[in-house]
């Protein structure tokens, strides 16, 4: 095996699967009091935070990484815009994930909204 194809080697094969990558991001992001559930399968894995927060652990063109919806669309287009961090930055990924979790728990939840029980003030009942 030449260099070349050893570097090659090293950012397709992960060190450890996707869901082993995700359940450490889960025992980061429980140190920091945010609570999350692990799916994995087929490559890749799901961390389900919060409504509108899913981080997934999956295979990018620079390597392994987190990457969930930091809850913006484009201007022009209107799509999802993403953010992601390397799967060796565990702790970053998950003060991130935690600042964005406790951003999401300040809004009306969709289920609210949804059932027009939101006041004029953002305060939402049971709905």
């Amino acid at each position: 095996m030449n260099a070349a194809t050893a570097v090659r080697l090293r950012s397709v094969v992960p060190v450890a699967g996707a869901g082993e990558m995700a359940e450490r991001l889960r025992v980061e992001l429980e140190r920091l009091g945010v609570a999350a559930e692990v799916r994995a399968g087929d490559g890749v894995a799901l961390l389900s935070v919060w409504a509108d927060l899913v981080v997934w652990c999956e295979q990018g063109p620079d390597g392994w990484r987190y990457r969930w919806w930091t809850g913006r669309l484009a201007d022009h287009s209107g799509l999802y815009i993403y953010t992601r961090c390397p799967v060796q930055a565990v702790k970053t990924a998950a003060h991130r994930i935690a600042e964005r979790y406790a951003e999401l728990r300040h809004l009306p939840s969709p289920r609210a909204l949804a059932a027009g029980t939101c006041d004029e003030n953002g305060e939402c009942g049971d709905g």
